[in-house]
């Protein structure tokens, strides 16, 4: 795990170069991310992506795809075992393990191999323990919107938007109590 919770981005599923589709046979899902996350260094991620209430595993990429000389930084997922069609979907991407740098391949063969055994070890990780040690972060972060959009009985919500905004109310029995009332209703 990169930091005592999983760290996560969310944004909305949009239409990318399709060559993961149509090149490598290994469709992904392309996040369109708001430009103010902090996001992890570039490189390929073992992770999960909460979609519609359901986790699954995922390999995820933050980069600019060198071996298709991209110059535009891309986010983008293959959800392991999910075939449907998901644009314009709300999407939640965790971030769970770095596997290794983004690097530049010599041929498009040698880049779908690297893929393949990188699905294969994001395949093999037992996520459940992870995200059992996990909950209440993922919970407080996927519905921080909810907080943000509540009536301001924090006084200034901008001072929990900071790097410990996520610490600072699980650690806060009181506030995350209040917090969890705010999700019920």
């Amino acid at each position: 795990v990169l930091l005592d919770y999983i760290y996560s981005i969310s944004g909305y599923i949009e239409h990318g170069f399709k060559r993961g589709t149509n090149v490598l046979k290994i469709p992904t899902a392309n996040l369109n991310v708001d430009q103010e996350y902090i996001l992890p260094k570039t490189g390929v991620y073992a992770g999960m992506v909460l979609l519609e209430n359901q986790f699954y595993k995922a390999m995820i990429n933050i980069g600019t795809n060198p071996t298709f000389n991209n110059q535009h930084l891309t986010i983008e997922a293959h959800i392991l075992y999910f075939d449907e069609d998901i644009y314009g979907q709300k999407i939640r991407f965790f971030f769970y393990d770095r596997i290794r740098d983004e690097m530049k391949f010599h041929s498009i063969d040698e880049l779908k191999n690297q893929l393949l055994r990188d699905i294969q070890y994001v395949d093999q990780l037992n996520f459940d323990e992870c995200l059992l040690k996990n909950t209440r972060n993922i919970f407080v972060e996927v519905n921080v919107e909810r907080l943000i959009k509540s009536k301001n009985h924090f006084g200034d919500t901008e001072n929990l938007m900071n790097v410990e905004w996520l610490d600072y109310i699980s650690n806060n029995n009181e506030l995350f109590q209040f917090f969890c009332s705010l999700i019920e209703t």
